[in-house]
Formats: C-alpha cells, structure tokens, sequence
C-alpha cells in the first residue's frame, strides 16, 4: 500500500468518525513512521536497517482501559548494498490480534499498552534468491495518546515483534505517529 492510499484511508476514517458520535466502543486507526530490522550484516556490504513502515488497526473497547484489536503491520525492509547495488532484502509484515490496555494519567493524555499474537511474514533476499516464512510470534506495543476530542485520539507509538526466516531471527519494531477515530 503506498502513502497516497494510506492517507485516504486515515482522510475517509476521519470524516466518518463524526458520523458515529452516539458512542466509542468501536475504534478504527493507522499510523505511519520508521521501521527497523536487527538483521545479520552481510561481508562487504552496508546495510540500511530502517525504512517508512506503517499500521492498520481495529479495535473494540471493553471498557475504557480494556480493549481487543486486529490489526496490519508492515515494518518496511531492511536493504543490503554493494555500493549501488543491492545484494539483499528483508521484508517483514504482520497481522496481529490480541489486547489493548489504555491507562489515563493527565487530561486528555494516556499510556497505551498491546500485547497479542501474530502471524509474522518475513522475506528474505540474497544475490536473488527468495526465502519467506510464516510464523505465529508475540507482538507488543507501548505508546501514548492525547485526545484532541472524545472520538478522535493522536497517538505516538511502538510496536515490536520477532521476524524469522530460514533459521534466522530479528526483532522488527516500528515508531509511528498516528490517529485513532473512535465510533
């Protein structure tokens, strides 16, 4: 998914999060940042861990400090070159499910708590050739969250899980900024 159809989808969420002012159980967000990978260096090769990643997610609230959620994670990929050229690639993206703790500690404002499980897919390329595993790996998040109105909450956050892939394992993480619209 490019920037373009993310940020329709967040534009889309917005307008019609004021259509849904009855209640807030249900909540719908994204977030876009830096995605990391702690991949194994390649001999001779500079490798760039980072790149811009982002997050899909859904959620229902139990009460206002429990809730679960769905969500998509692409943690972006991590890029391995030989001056110009790339010699390797490792790709990581998730869909999770699992729980969301809010804890309000000033007006307006509150620490954000996930924790769950997800279905991990990681790619990895050498000098061509493909390997990509699917694994079932624990997910977590940390963040903070300030309420701009009672249905509409920006948000500052971490996700982290594990990537695996042909017997190799690194943790991916993602910083993002983000929206949450709540219905």
């Amino acid at each position: 998914m490019n920037m373009q159809k993310l940020a329709l989808v967040l534009a889309l969420g917005a307008m019609s999060a004021g259509a849904f002012a009855a209640g807030d159980n249900f909540y719908v967000g994204g977030a876009i940042g830096r995605g990391a990978h702690d991949v194994a260096d390649l001999p001779g090769a500079s490798v760039d861990e980072s790149d811009t990643g982002y997050k899909l997610f859904g959620g229902y609230r139990f009460s206002k400090e429990l809730a679960v959620e769905v969500g998509y994670f692409d943690f972006g990929q991590a890029t391995a070159k030989v001056g110009s050229l790339t010699v390797g690639k490792y790709e990581t993206s998730a869909f999770g499910a699992g729980v969301a703790f809010t804890l309000p500690f000033a007006d307006k404002w509150s620490g954000i708590g996930r924790l769950g499980l997800a279905s991990v897919k990681t790619k990895g390329t050498v000098l061509g050739i493909s390997e990509s595993e699917d694994n079932i790996k624990v997910y977590g998040g940390l963040g903070i969250g300030y309420a701009i109105t009672p249905q509409i909450n920006i948000q500052g956050t971490w996700d982290f899980t594990q990537g695996e892939v042909d017997g190799e394992s690194g943790r991916v993480d993602l910083l993002a900024v983000g929206v949450t619209f709540s219905f």
